[in-house]
């Protein structure tokens, strides 16, 4: 049966094992990425989850130490796109444009829309009272001195205030109160249950003249990562169906995918897909059954979801 190594096997394209690949890759291990979606460069379906916070100080400080085109970077952040938050009785797309955005509360929120201006207006007062340099410096505060210090300035800057603004739309119209946590989603990728409760909260929304920077989508992103891997020597398996798991000796040494293809051996196997499709693949032993259990069960603090339609 024929037998291929590498270093490093990726499986499945989701975000977090893709960057983890290509660094790496970028170190000089050979690593290989499978793709198990079937449906990949079809060139009829959408690419569903836009990115929010695109300029975000983590996310450029990555693909800049791996070193992406600035030319390539900028054509992504020029693809604008629109995102729709969706409630049973309401639709409101999400532009940059702060007026066009405001335009569409005020259709879909008319008796609160006074109240969300003066919402929004709070907030970019908020941020622009507070130095929110210091602030983030002094986040996740180590010692017990730095920790005094931080509730120090949180008390000075009445940043553990909550904020009554909030608490009143929330309570004026459930709607509402699901329209921000929804923004609060799409802005950080998080889901809260109480967004904005405090005023600490506000100076994370995004800055001058953005609402949520929405931009291309995950594809793209997607595509920019798998380019860095191959061009640090790296490979790509697309539309690739793996029919086990390699399990010897107590660990993981790969994935076996069919007769024609054989295994495939790695030193380090990251399972970076779905944890259902994980479960179907684990060996068929006792040892595994806590294992399973927990794929089976673990949960999400919240989802994306899109519709494929074919006619």
């Amino acid at each position: 049966m024929l037998e291929r190594y590498c270093d490093i096997l990726v499986v499945g394209t989701e975000l977090p094992g893709l960057i983890t690949a290509a660094f790496l890759a970028r170190r000089g291990l050979s690593v290989q990425v499978i793709d198990t979606d079937m449906f990949t460069d079809h060139p009829k379906l959408p690419d569903p989850v836009c990115l929010t916070n695109i300029q975000s100080k983590l996310l450029r400080s990555i693909l800049g130490r791996l070193n992406v085109p600035e030319a390539t970077l900028q054509k992504f952040l020029n693809q604008e796109a629109t995102l729709q938050v969706v409630l049973p009785k309401n639709r409101i797309d999400v532009f940059n444009n702060p007026l066009t955005y405001f335009e569409e509360l005020e259709r879909e929120f008319p008796k609160q829309y006074a109240a969300l201006k003066i919402f929004y207006e709070t907030q970019a007062k908020e941020r622009h009272q507070i130095d929110v340099n210091e602030l983030f410096q002094r986040l996740w505060p180590v010692g017990w001195k730095e920790q005094r210090a931080f509730k120090k300035f949180l008390k000075s800057q009445t940043l553990g205030r909550v904020s009554s603004d909030y608490a009143a739309l929330a309570k004026s119209d459930p709607r509402l109160a699901s329209f921000l946590k929804a923004q609060y989603l799409l802005a950080y990728g998080k889901f809260n249950e109480a967004p904005f409760h405090f005023q600490v909260s506000e100076l994370f929304n995004p800055g001058d003249g953005e609402i949520f920077n929405v931009v291309g989508g995950i594809n793209t992103l997607k595509n920019m990562l798998l380019e860095r891997v191959q061009n640090h020597e790296g490979s790509l398996r697309k539309k690739t169906v793996i029919n086990g798991l390699l399990y010897r000796k107590g660990v993981f040494e790969g994935v076996f995918l069919d007769e024609s293809q054989g295994n495939l051996l790695s030193k380090y196997l990251i399972w970076n897909t779905s944890l259902k499709r994980l479960s179907e693949l684990l060996p068929k032993k006792w040892r595994f059954r806590k294992i399973k259990k927990a794929c089976d069960h673990v949960t999400t603090d919240f989802q994306w979801f899109t519709t494929r339609l074919t006619v």
